[in-house]
């Protein structure tokens, strides 16, 4: 799977919102939902965060949105999910990253009771 999501970080500024076929929600969280999706032409599964601009606006979150992008571009690891590209459209900011089939860390890290 990592060498797939390495060719599509390649063709990322060709992945299109409008490609995406969205599956179920995975999760959500303070900023937004989180859903599974698939790019179809590749029939690659991603994690897409959905994060709506009213709410940034309303909480006063841009700056915070901006350091995630940026963190999320600058990790390189292999335990760490991959950054693959944002997107935005008139209601929200979205981020495509690799999708990791399991549970969050927080569930995992109250699981064995750290």
């Amino acid at each position: 799977m990592m060498n797939q999501v390495s060719e599509l970080k390649k063709l990322a500024n060709q992945i299109k919102l409008e490609e995406l076929i969205f599956y179920k929600k995975l999760g959500f969280g303070q900023f937004g939902s989180v859903y599974l999706v698939r790019h179809k032409p590749h029939e690659q599964f991603f994690a897409l965060k959905c994060i709506s601009k009213q709410q940034v606006v309303e909480q006063s979150l841009e700056k915070h949105i901006q350091q995630e992008k940026a963190v999320l571009e600058l990790v390189n690891f292999p335990f760490i999910m991959q950054f693959i590209r944002t997107f935005k459209d008139n209601n929200y900011i979205y981020f495509l990253v690799e999708y990791v089939k399991g549970i969050e860390l927080f569930d995992a890290i109250r699981d064995i009771g750290i």
